[in-house]
């Protein structure tokens, strides 16, 4: 299995490709360009989704639960 950092790299690598890519298919009618927005976006979604999921494995973990902050009504 591969790593998290892998798998963010792999994905921001491959967006960069499509950003060079999509123009062209678009030109020669391959692709419209709503869908390859679209398709950009998902996977920028996807690099912002694993880049959080990686801050969240790296952060400390608190020494002990955190108590709520219960406020009179």
């Amino acid at each position: 299995m591969r790593s998290l950092e892998e798998a963010i790299s792999e994905v921001l690598r491959e967006i960069q490709i499509r950003q060079r890519c999509y123009p062209r298919w678009v030109n020669e009618g391959k692709l419209t360009r709503i869908d390859a927005a679209d398709r950009l976006e998902r996977l920028a979604a996807a690099a912002d989704y694993l880049e959080r999921s990686q801050a969240l494995a790296e952060a400390p973990m608190p020494s002990k639960p955190q108590e709520l902050d219960e406020k009179p009504s």
